[in-house]
């Protein structure tokens, strides 16, 4: 039995709620074309201090990525009068192709790079403790994508990433379950990669915060607060360029920063 939009319905209301409590002032939306420059003058500017955290492409092929992921609705942006103060890269995955693609090469959860380094179950986003690995139900599921994240730094600590996250969920809530039905899925999966320091380890001596706690939690209030959920770890190496090459690909490994590919696992059937 699908158990999966029993209480979506309910948890999108309930999360959207909250968001509007939780910030008068700053506006969360879909971007526009219109919002490409802006975009693009971020990253240029804020992004490249975080080059160990967040991937910064070539120069030359900022604006056009950014117009790409645009047209295709997935970039959101949080906004206070007008200024872009923070983005996020969220969507559905459809292409079957590109899902294959991401999984084998960038979360490295499937195929011959593929090296599980941690398996844990989340109860309500609650880290329950260790948990044998499972198999990936790579045909038989629906995948979101989760990342490309940045605020600006003096908007940093308001909780800006994690609204972003809420309302990308609730906005391509419809399209979700359209997938499964059509799918009859067994499994909804949430991918992101996370360098090390933001999965909580100790990179040069400074101490990070692991983020998918807070990941996890959402996309459990996404699906609902019942709902099995495993979460699985991979190692895996966040892409770095050289900002002012002609050709967009990334360095090999030994030049990329290493972290993880994050699997979130929620089972939607009994």
């Amino acid at each position: 039995m699908n158990i999966y939009f029993n209480t979506i319905l309910s948890s999108i209301l309930l999360t959207g709620s909250l968001f509007a409590m939780e910030s008068q002032s700053i506006i969360y939306r879909q971007a526009t074309m219109n919002d490409a420059q802006q975009l693009c003058t971020i990253i240029s500017e804020e992004g490249i201090k975080d080059r160990d955290k967040i991937v910064v492409l070539p120069e030359a092929f900022r604006l056009a990525a950014l117009q790409s992921a645009i047209e295709k609705g997935r970039l959101y942006i949080a906004t206070e009068d007008d200024k872009i103060v923070g983005f996020k890269k969220f969507f559905l995955i459809t292409d079957s192709e590109e899902r294959k693609d991401i999984m084998e090469n960038e979360i490295r959860c499937y195929g011959k790079q593929s090296k599980l380094v941690a398996s844990h179950l989340f109860s309500n986003g609650v880290p329950m403790g260790e948990a044998s690995a499972i198999t990936l139900p790579i045909e038989n599921s629906v995948a979101i994508y989760d990342g490309g994240d940045l605020t600006i730094t003096s908007y940093r600590g308001l909780g800006i990433n994690s609204q972003l996250r809420r309302y990308a969920f609730k906005d391509i809530a419809d399209k979700v379950k359209k997938e499964i039905d059509s799918k009859d899925a067994s499994a909804l999966l949430l991918l992101y990669g996370l360098t090390k320091i933001n999965a909580g380890e100790v990179v040069n001596g400074v101490q990070g915060v692991d983020r998918t706690p807070s990941i996890a939690k959402a996309f459990s209030n996404f699906v609902s607060e019942h709902t099995p959920m495993q979460h699985q770890r991979y190692e895996a190496f966040m892409p770095t360029f050289d900002l002012k090459s002609t050709e967009c690909r990334p360095l090999p490994d030994a030049h990329s920063v290493p972290g993880y590919g994050n699997v979130l696992y929620a089972l939607l059937k009994e």
